[in-house]
């Protein structure tokens, strides 16, 4: 006898394969099959002889029959009927009648059913209700509307773990076009996805098979409901706890720690944007030739006094300004300037000062995003000298830091 596993000739009384060491008994009894030693004689001739010779053999009466009955015996375990011709039309129609396990669908248009001939019962039994609807789409409207989920829900985890991944970096880099990007994702494996599942559950049988050596037909149909998508007991989908919690950790990992450090850096930015704003104060380069008179917390006085002229630069310094409306409130009810007075807005290093010229006097204040105020009180000589040029220095010195 042959083994169904190798393909090895052994002994008819053998009970292992001289060459894999299978259990040839179990293997026989497991597709209810009575083996006569002269039932494939001619096609292990006709298959060692003429395979790889590039040329066709010479007819003999049953080969075609002989070559399909063993192909089919061997592979699904139920022996068809017999044909008495052997000619070229017969065998292609008996090839279609038998070797996809009376297959009511055109195999020739679609590989995937290439895949479940043979192994229908396993396939059903794995997928469950879902398993003709499945068959015939060309088109998955589950996987357009809910993506990577319903991957996830047909146990295909990995799949739609890459599929998340995938989103959250361009959401993380190309948020405008995210919606977009989901959308032609979700339509393109829509259309994918029955190649991508009944490959997925075709390499899940195989697998079962090649661990199930031992167990028969109805025992190994179990196992595929157990390890399936479907549960026939509660008749609803059996999940996968430790997937679930994968998955959780996984959309957790990668969607909401990004967007907690996300707002954590706000924070941060915002307090320090706050402490910056706190400890903002008012800058300035005193010309040396300016002699402080005096200096405390709020105020500050310098004076110039060579070669005839004269000069003072006061700067006082208000800790909240929060009353006043704005700065040209702020510096008319602060000094002996007139309400109805005209004020000045000009830019001086970037930040707005309102001035104003009055009794002599020149004027220059400003109001801190910290609500700390400033105002800059200057008195010169009618007569432009270096006095003048050193004030022009020191106010295009005044900045904020």
């Amino acid at each position: 006898m042959y083994c169904l596993r190798c393909g090895c000739k052994n002994d008819d009384n053998a009970t292992v394969c001289k060459n894999c060491n299978a259990n040839i008994q179990e293997s026989q009894s497991r597709y209810n099959y009575d083996y006569d030693r002269n039932d494939h004689h001619d096609q292990m001739i006709y298959s060692y002889k003429y395979s790889n010779s590039g040329k066709m053999p010479e007819k003999k009466e049953n080969d075609c029959e002989d070559q399909l009955d063993y192909r089919y015996r061997y592979s699904y375990g139920t022996n068809p009927p017999k044909t008495n011709t052997n000619t070229s039309d017969n065998q292609y129609n008996y090839s279609e009648r038998y070797l996809y396990a009376n297959t009511e669908y055109d195999t020739s248009s679609d590989s995937t059913n290439d895949l479940i001939a043979g192994d229908e019962k396993y396939f059903k039994a794995y997928i469950g209700p879902g398993f003709e609807s499945i068959r015939r789409q060309k088109f998955s409207f589950s996987t357009l509307l809910f993506g990577p989920f319903y991957f996830f829900k047909r146990q295909m985890f990995a799949y739609s773990l890459l599929w998340i991944f995938l989103i959250v970096v361009i959401n993380h880099y190309y948020p405008d076009i995210t919606e977009l990007a989901y959308f032609l994702i979700n339509l393109f494996m829509a259309t994918k996805f029955k190649k991508i599942y009944i490959s997925f559950v075709d390499k899940k049988i195989e697998k079962l098979k090649l661990q199930s050596l031992d167990l028969t037909t109805d025992e190994i149909i179990k196992k595929c409901e157990q390890k399936g998508s479907y549960n026939k007991k509660t008749s609803t989908n059996k999940g996968n706890p430790k997937a679930v919690a994968i998955l959780i950790i996984f959309i957790f990992a990668v969607a909401i720690i990004p967007t907690i450090i996300e707002v954590i850096d706000t924070f941060e930015d915002d307090y320090s944007y706050q402490e910056e704003i706190i400890n903002q104060k008012l800058k300035y380069d005193m010309p040396q030739e300016f002699e402080q008179i005096y200096k405390t917390d709020l105020s500050e006085r310098y004076i110039y006094n060579e070669n005839g002229e004269y000069a003072t630069i006061e700067i006082t310094k208000y800790i909240n300004t929060s009353s006043y409306y704005d700065t040209e409130e702020f510096l008319k009810y602060n000094t002996l300037i007139p309400l109805d007075h005209f004020i000045n807005k000009i830019l001086i290093n970037d930040n707005q000062w309102a001035t104003s010229e009055h009794s002599g006097k020149l004027y220059y204040a400003i109001i801190l995003p910290n609500k700390t105020g400033y105002i800059i009180k200057i008195e010169e000589p009618v007569v432009y000298g270096q006095a003048h040029i050193l004030i022009n220095e020191f106010i295009n010195s005044l900045r904020i830091a």
